[in-house]
C-alpha cells in the first residue's frame, strides 16, 4: 500500500463538495442576465428542489443531496459552486475550514424556506487560490438528526466575484419537496433518467435501490481511509445490489481509482476486469464522462480511455486495437484532437504484425504534426522507414517478430521536449490520472514558460489539495 497516497480521514461537507464539483467544470461563457439566457433547469436533492442555469453540471444529484459546478476559465477564470446536503454535524465543516487557515465569519441569520437559517461566510486561500464560500444551515434537524445545509461560492474569486453570480436568484428558487417525492431514477442502459411514477418499473424497487445506494455511500464516507478492504466491499455492494443507480456507475470509477492509486503494486488486472464489466453493463452511458472528466474527449469515453492505457501496459494488443478502431478506424477519421493517439495506434498495429498499416499511421503523424519542435516526428519517421522497408521485403502476410519500435523503448530519461510533455499531461488528465498530469505539466513548464500551462497547474494543485489522496477512489 502506498501510505503516502492515503490521506488522514476526511470530514464530509464543504471541502468534499468543492472538490467534487471541481471535477465537472464547463468552459462556456457566462450568459445569465442577458437576452440570450436560456431557461433555467430544475433539480432536486436533500428534500428540496431548486433551479440553476443549464450550463451548470451535476457532480451528484439524489435523495442525499446535490452538488453542481460551473467554470468559466476562458472568461473570469472562476469556478462556481452550489450544493444542498443533509448533515449531522455541519459545524465539523467550519472547523475544517478554520484548520486550513480560512477565515470563518460569525454567523448571521437569513430567512430561507420560511425558516431562520444561520449563514457563515468563509474566505481565504485554498491551494494557493482565492476561495469564497457561504454555508447556510437549517435551524431544525429532521427525524434522523440531520439538517439541511446549503453551500455556494466561488473558487478562484472573492465576495466581489460572488456578487456577480445570481446566487440570490438560485436561493429564491429553493422549495421544499412534498413528503415521499423521489428524484428521477437513472436507467442502467443509457444513463438517462426516468421520472418517478412514469412507469411501473421505476416504482418501489427503484426507490428502494436508490435509498440503499445512498446509505452505502454514506457508510463509505464514514470509513477510515486506511480501511481499503471495507471500502472495496461497500463499493461492490453498490455495484451488485443497486445496478440501476448512478451511484453504481460512480462506484465502478471510484473503485478503479482506488485499485490503481491506493495499492502497491497497482491492481491493474482487477481494474481491467472491473471496467470491462462496466462496459457490458452500461454500454451507452456517458455519465462518468460528465461527472469525472475535467476535459473529456467526445470521441473516447473515460472508461475506454483507461482500458486502452491498461491494455497497452499489459501488451494486450488485440484489445487495444479494438478500442482504437472505434475512434480511428482508418486514416480518414483523423482529426486534430485525435493526433496524440496516432503513435499508439501505429505501435499497436506494428505489434499485431501489420507493418504496412502501421507505417501509414506513422506517415500520417509526420504529415499532420504542426509543431516544428516535436521530437516524436523524428521517431515516427524512423519507424515509418523501418516498417516500410520490412513490408517491401516481406510478403503481405508478415509475422509479429519485429523488434519493439523506438517509440516503445524506454527512454534514457524523461522526454526533453515541452510540447511532448504537455501532450502526455493532457492525456493523463483526460484519463483521470491527475497526479501524473500535474507532474508532466510541471516538467513541461520547466522547459518552456507557458501561461496556459501555469493555469492548468494551479487548478490541478488546488483540486488535489482539496481531494487529498486516493483512498475511496475520489
Amino acid at each position: 500500500m502506498k501510505q503516502s497516497q492515503i490521506p488522514p480521514k476526511r470530514k464530509r461537507g464543504a471541502i468534499g463538495i468543492l472538490a467534487g464539483t471541481l471535477l465537472a467544470l464547463l468552459l462556456s461563457p457566462l450568459t445569465w442576465g442577458t437576452a440570450d439566457e436560456p431557461a433555467w433547469v430544475e433539480h432536486q436533492g436533500a428534500g428540496v428542489k431548486f433551479q440553476l442555469p443549464p450550463a451548470w453540471m451535476a457532480q451528484t444529484e439524489g435523495p442525499e443531496g446535490a452538488m453542481f459546478g460551473y467554470g468559466d476559465p476562458a472568461g473570469t477564470g472562476h469556478s462556481l459552486l452550489f450544493s444542498v446536503a443533509l448533515e449531522r454535524d455541519p459545524g465539523a465543516t467550519l472547523t475544517l475550514f478554520r484548520q486550513q487557515g480560512l477565515q470563518v465569519a460569525e454567523a448571521t441569520p437569513i430567512t430561507l424556506l420560511g425558516a431562520a437559517f444561520q449563514a457563515w461566510e468563509i474566505n481565504g486561500l485554498q491551494g494557493g487560490n482565492p476561495l469564497w464560500v457561504r454555508q447556510l444551515v437549517a435551524p431544525d434537524a429532521g427525524a434522523d438528526g440531520r439538517r439541511l445545509v446549503v453551500q455556494y461560492g466561488v473558487f478562484g474569486g472573492d465576495a466581489a466575484a460572488a456578487a456577480l453570480v445570481p446566487f440570490e436568484r438560485i436561493l429564491a428558487s429553493l422549495q421544499a419537496l412534498p413528503p415521499g417525492n423521489a428524484p428521477a431514477a437513472p436507467s442502467p442502459q443509457d444513463g438517462t433518467a426516468t421520472p418517478a411514477g412514469q412507469a411501473a418499473a421505476a416504482a418501489p424497487a427503484a426507490a428502494d435501490s436508490r435509498q440503499l445506494a445512498a446509505a452505502l455511500f454514506a457508510q463509505i464516507l464514514q470509513k477510515d481511509d486506511y480501511d481499503l478492504a471495507g471500502i472495496e466491499t461497500l463499493y461492490r455492494q453498490v455495484i451488485e445490489q443497486c445496478p440501476a443507480t448512478e451511484q453504481a456507475e460512480e462506484s465502478y470509477w471510484r473503485l478503479s481509482n482506488m485499485y490503481l492509486q491506493a495499492f502497491e503494486p497497482p491492481r491493474k488486472q482487477d481494474t481491467i476486469a472491473l471496467l470491462e464489466q462496466y462496459r457490458q453493463r452500461y454500454p451507452n452511458s456517458r455519465m462518468l464522462d460528465e461527472r469525472f472528466a475535467l476535459f473529456a474527449e467526445d470521441f473516447l469515453p473515460l472508461v475506454e480511455h483507461r482500458l486502452l492505457q491498461l491494455y497497452e501496459e499489459a501488451e494486450d494488443w488485440a484489445k487495444a486495437e479494438a478500442i482504437y478502431a472505434t475512434f480511428l478506424p482508418d486514416t480518414s477519421a483523423l482529426t486534430d484532437p485525435k493526433l496524440p493517439f496516432v503513435l499508439g495506434r501505429a505501435k499497436t498495429l506494428d505489434k499485431l504484425g501489420r507493418p504496412r498499416e502501421a507505417a501509414e499511421w506513422y506517415r500520417l503523424y509526420v504529415e499532420r504534426s504542426a509543431d516544428p519542435n516535436d521530437f516524436l516526428v523524428g521517431i515516427a519517421k524512423a519507424e515509418m522507414e523501418r516498417l516500410s522497408a520490412a513490408a517491401a521485403a516481406t510478403p503481405a502476410a508478415t509475422t509479429t517478430t519485429a523488434t519493439a519500435s523506438p517509440a516503445a523503448q524506454p527512454a534514457a530519461g524523461p522526454p526533453q521536449d515541452a510540447a511532448a510533455l504537455l501532450g502526455q499531461a493532457k492525456q493523463a488528465q483526460a484519463a483521470g490520472n491527475y497526479q501524473e498530469a500535474l507532474e508532466k505539466y510541471r516538467a513541461s513548464l520547466a522547459l518552456q514558460p507557458d501561461p496556459e500551462v501555469e493555469k492548468r497547474i494551479r487548478k490541478l494543485e488546488a483540486y488535489l489539495s482539496i481531494v487529498g489522496g486516493a483512498a475511496k477512489g475520489q
